[in-house]
C-alpha cells in the first residue's frame, strides 16, 4: 500500500488545528510549495520526510505505509494479536505489554535497516 505524504501531512495539520501557512512555517517551506505537497501534486524525498517528522515531533513510521499482520504470541493458542497500522488488538491483555515491547523493537530494527539502505543508495547516486 502506498502512503501519500501530503495526505498524512494534512491529517497532522487538521489534528493540530493548523492552517496551511502555519504548518508550512513550522516545516520551513513556502506556503504554495506546502499546498502542492498536501494536495499530493508533488512528492518529498526521504531526507525531507525525515525533517518533517523531526519538526512535527512524530515518528518517521507515521509517514511510511501501514502494515497489517496477525500473529500468535504463544504456542498454546491463547495469545493472538492483530496489528492494523499502528493499532494493536490482543486476545490476552496480560500479554499486551510484552508483545508491544517486542513488536516495537522489531519495527525499530526494520526502520534502522531501511534507513541504512537508503543512505547507501544515496551515496551510490552521488557517486554517479
Amino acid at each position: 500500500m502506498k502512503t501519500k505524504i501530503g495526505t498524512k501531512l494534512k491529517q497532522i495539520r487538521e489534528d493540530r488545528r493548523l492552517t496551511q501557512e502555519g504548518i508550512a512555517a513550522i516545516l520551513g517551506m513556502d506556503d504554495a510549495a506546502y499546498g502542492r505537497l498536501e494536495r499530493n501534486e508533488t512528492q518529498a524525498d526521504f531526507n525531507t520526510i525525515i525533517r518533517f517528522a523531526e519538526k512535527l515531533n512524530v515518528p518517521i513510521h507515521e509517514f511510511l505505509p501501514e502494515l497489517t499482520s496477525i500473529s500468535n504470541n504463544n504456542n498454546h493458542g491463547a495469545g493472538a494479536s492483530i496489528v492494523f497500522g499502528n493499532q494493536y488488538y490482543y486476545a490476552s491483555p496480560e500479554d499486551s505489554h510484552h508483545a508491544l515491547l517486542t513488536e516495537n523493537a522489531v519495527l525499530k530494527e526494520k526502520i534502522a535497516g531501511l534507513e541504512e539502505q537508503l543512505r547507501l543508495m544515496q551515496k551510490l547516486l552521488e557517486q554517479k
